[in-house]
């Protein structure tokens, strides 16, 4: 159905940076983050950038600022203009779509999704243009053509929770500390001996924190949480702050609206222990929108995790992850680690079987950690892990081999048994950087709808 006079959208208009100040500012950002540089201490480690010093270094320039300003007051008609801390994002709220149809020469119609009908996105089903005064300063107009591939709970999980408990006969008391009926599964306990730290932590210091990305309807509730932290006998998992929103009564109506938000928060609050926990929710299915309202924070997270993804297959070009990747660059400048998860259908990703692999994003960012899936070795037995064949992993075919991993990628494409080199990028950012327990052959014990 096309917009009506009534529609109104909002538009971001991601504004280009010098070639040369992004390679010196990736340069910069590099020494920043390498504790040791030639074989010697690196003074600069750690020596993270406030947002004035990102802005100095690498902005769009004014001349640029400008003129996307004046197309938005003048040919949008806009009064809701905002341009975003680093000046790098002009942002334009409400702008009538018909306007936009005429000042972007496009056509805009309203879309929705067979399975999540409430979705309702007005998307461009033309090519859209800006003049060529405005052009030359934007890399892309979000979310103006993109759909994001609407998530899913995973089958697995589902019949994970169908799934009759077994009694474990492990020598470890671990997987029966939340419930003799549940030590089958792993919990936070099997985490803690696999990987040697304790249970909870409490030695954080007063600078730490931790933030949850989530998207797409994935909410949380304190009943579940609640549950899980008295079945595990763990302090009662609290959240400091939610950016975004939160609907608590999605988590009463089964399997779907939560059950992904509440595995990472279960999980993540039962380890972080006393550092404190925040949820960023986004409901613009744009990672770009995810970033940007991290950099525009006063005081960002040190780390944030996201247990999300699509193959880059499924973005709408170079630019769009162009500019994700370089909005994860300017938040690891300020210190802020960004976790990604790295995938969960294998070398193929979501476009499954072709002619090549589909490699992840952003996992393949150079900018974040990637982090894989293993399994164990041997069912409930806590030791040796293996690989787990649904686990994403390869090479990017948009971003290049970092430079701090050329090495250990040297290496590995000199192994025996690999596949065939036409199916896979050699040239590309190799993922994951890092893996840990997946839970396939010990599914994960996580509590929702009610408990």
């Amino acid at each position: 159905e096309r917009v009506s006079e009534e529609d109104t959208l909002n538009l971001d208009f991601y504004l280009k940076q010098d070639e040369d100040d992004q390679k010196n500012f990736e340069k910069e950002l590099l020494e920043l983050a390498s504790p040791v540089l030639n074989g010697e201490k690196n003074p600069k480690y750690g020596k993270w950038l406030s947002h004035e010093e990102v802005v100095e270094k690498l902005s769009a320039s004014r001349e640029a600022i400008d003129s996307v300003l004046d197309f938005a007051a003048n040919q949008l008609q806009a009064q809701d203009i905002h341009i975003n801390k680093l000046k790098s994002i002009v942002k334009v709220k409400n702008v009538k779509a018909r306007i936009v149809e005429e000042a972007l020469s496009t056509r805009l119609h309203h879309h929705s999704h067979k399975t999540y009908t409430k979705v309702d996105l007005i998307r461009a089903t033309a090519p859209y243009h800006l003049p060529a005064r405005v052009a030359v300063h934007v890399s892309l107009v979000g979310e103006l053509i993109r759909f994001p591939r609407m998530r899913f709970a995973d089958s697995r999980l589902v019949f994970t929770d169908l799934k009759e408990p077994s009694v474990n006969k492990s020598s470890s008391d671990s997987w029966s500390k939340c419930g003799s009926r549940y030590s089958s599964y792993t919990n936070p306990y099997v985490l803690a001996e696999r990987y040697g730290f304790d249970l909870s932590y409490t030695s954080s210091s007063s600078d730490s924190s931790l933030a949850l990305g989530e998207f797409q309807g994935e909410y949380y509730d304190d009943t579940d949480l609640e549950a899980f932290s008295s079945a595990c006998d763990l302090p009662t998992i609290s959240i400091s702050s939610t950016t975004g929103g939160n609907t608590p009564s999605k988590c009463e109506v089964g399997l779907e609206p939560c059950i992904e938000s509440l595995l990472d928060i279960e999980y993540a609050g039962a380890i972080a222990g006393d550092i404190p926990l925040s949820i960023i929710y986004s409901s613009s299915y744009s990672l770009l929108d995810f970033a940007e309202s991290i950099q525009d924070m006063d005081d960002p997270p040190k780390v944030v995790s996201v247990s999300y993804g699509n193959d880059e297959a499924q973005q709408t070009g170079s630019s769009f992850m162009e500019s994700v990747s370089s909005a994860f660059m300017k938040l690891g400048s300020m210190g802020v680690t960004i976790l990604f998860a790295a995938g969960d259908q294998g070398v193929w990703g979501r476009e499954g079987y072709g002619t090549s692999f589909n490699p992840d994003f952003p996992a393949g960012s150079p900018y974040v950690t990637a982090v894989g899936g293993t399994d164990f070795a041997t069912e409930s037995t806590i030791g040796d892990e293996t690989t787990w064949e649904d686990g994403g992993s390869g090479f990017s075919d948009e971003f290049d081999t970092a430079s701090f991993q050329t090495d250990e990628v040297s290496a590995y494409l000199k192994t025996d048994d690999l596949p065939k080199s036409s199916l896979y990028n050699a040239d590309g950012r190799a993922y994951p950087d890092v893996s840990a327990l997946a839970g396939e052959v010990n599914p994960y014990l996580i509590f929702y709808k009610d408990g």
